[in-house]
């Protein structure tokens, strides 16, 4: 979507830029959330100093980065410097409460002290309203220092408001005084001088009953400080990096040139690594150091919370910890809600969060809302079978099995993505909670006609399935068709499960019978015939030998597999020229043992082929895995068994 959004646009802002921005902007394209490209645009945009182009890139800026507090406060001081009254304020209503960061709210307050500088009551509301979301921010000290100098500065008309005046300014310091953050000991001596210059005999009984909370709160603070270190606070936030790629580094905002790099060798700038020190600072927020009253604990928390998503926008186990904790500590619901609202516009597609937000309104009764979760999901996200299934399941159990039906055969059957897992998904409903063993069944004979044998996955589900419902007829029907069907490099689990299934159902003529059809299909995977052995007689954890007979005989049939291998190589090649016969006798494959290849040099041509491994590992699909699920599960009472051919097909429209 956001790749076709900027195909729109750019040709118009191509013909316009150097060289650096249409590269940046190939690298956007193809990558979102490139930091450093992004960097470049801006300071491109500037270099350009047109107004509505640099306004332009702000606001793309924002849309991909829209909790950085520090290019919140860059566009409000450009916008600023254009005039611009009306867009300074729409600009701080769409980010001052969703981004609590201590400049963007001083920019804040300096705007609107030049705004309302004659007006003191006004005044005075947007300090507290500024404290109430940002005052316990470890970096909070000079907005209490302004905000006392602003109340100090106020003129009292008697000395009945002289009073009340003192017994606010008080009030205030006490409350900066039990905040854990950089700078309190310089508003402890501002206090020590202001009490002292009120009354000298009442100001030593007041210092001494704030003491100790002072006292503990800048012990706080220094423990605190050694969870905070190696915590980006200016980084851009974006996604968690993929498990495969290189250590990525967490991305730095801390230049806005286009030299910035968005990785560094350091690492703790690692994405990985600061989630892990958010975690760590949000475990000791959580042990409650001050030990406060519950409500003043939740409030500290979830502002902890609130700025590590700052950086973790796009973390969704992260939001889903402080959906989890308002919850716990919440006698309603609702404000839990009010998290999952907001993870649904960090995460729009992404399922966990809009899964888990929907079964907390299931649970609550919220049966209406929890569908609109899950209809917004599959708008935002119709890539993912498992949201097909996912809604299934919770329209089977609010509206019942007609309705998930319906749902499926009406609309989800006609979507591309509507893959085998749906088709499995729904059919196992219908067995296991609906007991309706005939509908399953027609599910997995449609299912069959539509992605046919050429999907073993499918096929194994069908096979658990029937054995399951012990459909020997038709089983033994599946079997045939697949075994012959599919592919000789796909088709080794279903191998397995044949074998397993007439070790458990046939007589001892046909478990032979189906090992030497498989051995005769894999000659090269067990040709002593061993491992074969073994696995007729094994069952769970049981063995038929000991770990150390087990070892050799393992041993044996590698070495036997090499050979064979070995020897096909040798006939393969014969007469292929001095080129094969001279790599058989000197290039490590082993032919005469005298290659790099062998053990030494000297070995034999089997050891000197399998290189730095003595033998090569037996082929494991020989091996039957036990079904713990199968053996569990107690059918429903069955009809007879029904021939294949005889059973009637669905009426759904047929979208290979």
């Amino acid at each position: 979507k956001y790749k076709k959004t900027m195909d729109k646009t750019m040709p118009s802002l191509v013909e316009a830029q150097s060289a650096a921005a249409r590269q940046a902007e190939e690298r956007v394209i193809m990558n979102k959330y490139d930091t450093e490209a992004w960097l470049t645009l801006l300071g491109e945009a500037k270099k350009g100093g047109e107004p509505a182009a640099i306004q332009k890139m702000y606001e793309r800026f924002l849309q991909v980065f829209p909790t950085s507090g520090k290019y919140w406060t860059q566009y409000v001081e450009y916008v600023k410097s254009l005039e611009s009254r009306e867009l300074v304020e729409k600009i701080f209503k769409n980010c001052l409460i969703k981004c609590p960061d201590v400049e963007l709210w001083k920019t804040y307050l300096d705007y609107v002290q030049k705004r309302l500088a004659h007006r003191a009551d006004e005044l005075k509301k947007t300090y507290d309203f500024t404290l109430e979301h940002i005052g316990c921010d470890v970096s909070a000290a000079g907005i209490w220092l302004e905000y006392l100098k602003f109340l100090k500065g106020s003129v009292a008309q008697n000395q009945l408001e002289e009073s009340a005046k003192a017994n606010v300014i008080r009030a205030v310091y006490r409350r900066a005084l039990e905040i854990p953050m950089q700078g309190l000991e310089t508003i402890w001596k501002d206090y020590e001088v202001w009490e002292n210059s009120l009354n000298k005999l009442l100001a030593k009984k007041l210092i001494t009953e704030v003491t100790p909370k002072y006292t503990a709160a800048k012990n706080v603070y220094r423990e605190r400080k050694n969870f905070m270190r190696g915590i980006n606070f200016r980084a851009l936030a974006v996604p968690p990096p993929s498990p495969s790629s290189p250590s990525s580094s967490f991305s730095s905002s801390s230049s806005s040139s286009s030299s910035s790099s968005s990785s560094s060798s350091d690492s703790s700038s690692s994405t990985a690594n600061q989630a892990l020190l958010w975690r760590k600072l949000l475990s000791y927020e959580k042990s409650n150091p001050l030990k406060l009253d519950p409500s003043l604990l939740k409030r500290r928390i979830l502002f902890t919370y609130d700025q590590a998503l700052l950086h973790l926008y796009h973390y969704p186990e992260i939001w889903y910890e402080a959906a989890l904790y308002v919850m716990e500590g919440s006698s309603t619901p609702e404000d839990s809600f009010a998290v999952f609202d907001k993870a649904l516009k960090a995460l729009p597609q992404n399922l966990l969060i809009h899964f888990a937000y929907a079964d907390l309104l299931e649970a609550n009764k919220k049966t209406p809302k929890a569908k609109q979760v899950y209809e917004l999901l599959l708008t935002n996200n119709k890539s993912d079978p498992l949201a097909f299934i996912q809604y299934l399941k919770f329209i089977n159990r609010t509206d019942g099995s007609e309705a998930s039906k319906k749902l499926f055969s009406s609309q989800m059957i006609k979507e591309p993505q509507c893959d085998f897992h749906v088709y499995v998904a729904l059919a196992l409903m219908e067995y296991h909670m609906n007991k309706n063993v005939d509908v399953a069944r027609q599910l997995f004979d449609h299912g069959m006609k539509k992605f046919g044998a050429d999907n073993p996955a499918f096929v194994v589900q069908y096979i658990q399935f029937l054995k399951c419902i012990n459909d020997e007829t038709n089983l033994r029907v599946i079997f045939e068709r697949v075994l012959n069907a599919v592919p000789r490099e796909k088709s080794g689990e279903i191998w397995s499960l044949f074998l397993e299934y007439e070790g458990m159902c046939g007589d001892l003529n046909s478990v032979i019978k189906a090992e030497k059809r498989k051995a005769k299909e894999f000659p090269e995977s067990d040709p002593s015939g061993l491992l074969t052995l073994v696995n007729r007689y094994r069952y769970l954890e049981l063995w038929p030998c000991s770990s150390n007979e087990l070892s050799s005989i393992l041993s044996v049939a590698s070495a036997s597999a090499a050979e064979l291998a070995a020897n096909n190589h040798k006939v393969n090649n014969s007469g292929n020229g001095n080129e094969e016969e001279s790599e058989a006798n000197g290039g490590g494959s082993g032919g005469n043992g005298n290659g790099s290849g062998g053990n030494g040099g000297n070995g034999s041509g089997a050891s000197g082929g399998a290189g730095k491994n003595r033998f090569p590992k037996p082929d494991l699909s020989l091996m039957v895995k036990y079904n713990n699920e199968l053996a569990q599960v107690a059918p429903p009472p069955l009809p007879p068994p029904s021939n294949l051919n005889s059973i009637v097909m669905p009426e759904w429209e047929d979208n290979n």
